[in-house]
């Protein structure tokens, strides 16, 4: 290719993203005042969080012919095949396979995204992931 645009979410696994997305959610809801922030504390616990997202994992490896899962009582339909492929691809393998890129590159990422982190589009770890792109710019 001749060049490659990367957005929020790169150089980060979809796991390294759930957990920061449920420490998210942890810490804004201690931040939280009043009965609104109470109440937030009490259903958004870490415990709580990590147990349902083990829940989630649960449900898709039990479901591999499946390419959904439900999810609060049939209301919601969660993506399980897209997950499972996201699942079998962790950081070290996908770094590898960033290293290999040799073409221009622009990652974009928001320093405020609530559901990935941005440190991974500053110019330095960029770099890093990096290492063999002709040309980085990042955002």
């Amino acid at each position: 290719p001749k060049g490659l645009v990367f957005l929020c979410g790169f150089g980060e696994s979809i796991r390294g993203a759930m957990e920061h997305q449920r420490e998210t959610l942890v810490n804004e809801a201690k931040e939280q005042t009043g009965i609104k922030g109470w109440i937030l504390r009490q259903v958004l616990t870490k415990e709580r969080l990590e147990k349902q997202y083990n829940n989630t994992l649960q449900k898709i490896d039990d479901n591999e012919q499946h390419d959904y899962i439900s999810a609060y009582l049939g209301l919601v339909k969660q993506p399980a095949k897209w997950m499972r492929e996201h699942l079998a691809l962790s950081e070290e393998d996908m770094q590898a396979e960033l290293a290999k890129v040799d073409c221009h590159c622009l990652a974009i990422a928001g320093g405020n995204d609530r559901q990935v982190r941005s440190k991974f589009c500053e110019p330095t770890a960029a770099g890093e992931l990096l290492p063999m792109s002709a040309s980085l710019e990042t955002h």
